[in-house]
């Protein structure tokens, strides 16, 4: 296992980016490694620093409890240190949340789980049965991902996306209601305080709408893959995504000459030549996807770690895929 994923699992073939193991059937809690919840320890301390007009000072008296470790319940192992007030939401309910959603029209199924660290970072990924888009032979198959933090630092997400199956590209794309882009593409954000179950629910009970919304996206897919793109407009689709070069600066001209290149290449390769979408604004866009999901530089000392949060969760790659979309969108409109 690639350092810092603690747990993988996954029933595509080949697994996502070469990790944990491939499964037959859908991925289920235990076989992802995430079959242990959290529980909370308090840290005590025997005074509270208060200020009083205006000084600081350590007020004595009976033990005080400000902060609490997270402890996993398999290991009792600390993950990290939370305010007292933190509220957690457990592994077992990532995987009800999912189980829950079989009440709708919509059939779901657990592809792929996992964990980061020592299980700091939970995420699972949900396929929806029966919504594939067919592009001609260019297929996308619309999924929900669920993303879990147990130290504080991040907020469980609840997000609807897209995959390109011919290059297992993670798509940011807003979903397409009547009125055009809906507040569904941006999911759900819940901080983990006293009502966290709740918008929790909510967002359950919210996801009713996404079939709808995913239809209306399959036109807005339609488009980009019936229109044209030459060298020039995936050039401005590549600057609206990034942004413009920076011409005084040698590194920064440099580095996108390399990734220009990169991208054209990618629209040479067999994930884009051969295609039913070859030379459209969609398969322009995709390139970009690609190279963001695969080809661009990692730069951390945890580079597998780094690159399932980059393009899984909430990494840079997130945003510069949203730009690609509005950009692509905006070239057809």
């Amino acid at each position: 296992m690639a350092a810092n994923i603690q747990s993988f699992a996954s029933r595509r073939i080949p697994a996502w980016h070469n990790l944990g193991i491939v499964m037959d059937g859908q991925v289920t809690q235990e076989a992802a490694g995430l079959n242990w919840n959290v529980y909370d320890h308090p840290i005590i301390t025997p005074s509270r620093i208060d200020e009083i007009q205006g000084e600081i000072v350590r007020i004595p008296g009976k033990e005080y409890a400000t902060k609490k470790w997270i402890m996993r319940d398999d290991t009792n192992e600390p993950i990290g240190i939370v305010g007292s007030d933190y509220v957690s939401i457990q592994n077992t309910e990532l995987f009800q949340f999912m189980k829950d959603l079989s009440e709708f029209d919509v059939d779901f199924s657990i592809e792929t789980a996992g964990a980061l660290g020592n299980g700091e970072t939970v995420f699972v990924l949900a396929k929806m049965e029966g919504l594939r888009v067919h592009l001609g032979n260019d297929i996308v198959d619309p999924y929900i991902m669920l993303c879990n933090g147990h130290t504080g630092n991040r907020k469980m997400i609840v997000l609807p996306t897209g995959i390109r199956v011919v290059c297992q590209n993670t798509l940011r794309m807003a979903l397409q209601g009547a009125k055009g882009a809906t507040g569904l593409s941006k999911g759900w954000a819940i901080r983990h305080t006293t009502n966290a179950h709740e918008r929790l629910a909510q967002a359950r009970i919210s996801l009713q709408e996404v079939a709808k919304e995913w239809n209306a996206t399959k036109e807005a897919m339609e488009r980009l893959a019936e229109a044209r793109a030459d060298e020039d407009e995936i050039l401005k689709l590549i600057e609206g995504t990034f942004g413009m070069v920076n011409k005084e600066s040698k590194k920064g001209a440099t580095i996108a000459e390399n990734r220009n290149k990169a991208i054209f290449d990618i629209l040479e390769s067999p994930t884009s030549k051969g295609l039913d979408t070859e030379g459209s604004v969609w398969s322009a866009m995709n390139a970009i996807t690609e190279w963001l999901d695969h080809d661009s530089t990692i730069r951390s000392e945890n580079k597998m770690k780094a690159r399932v949060e980059n393009n899984l969760i909430d990494g840079p790659s997130i945003n510069y895929k949203e730009k690609a979309w509005n950009t692509a969108m905006a070239m057809v409109a």
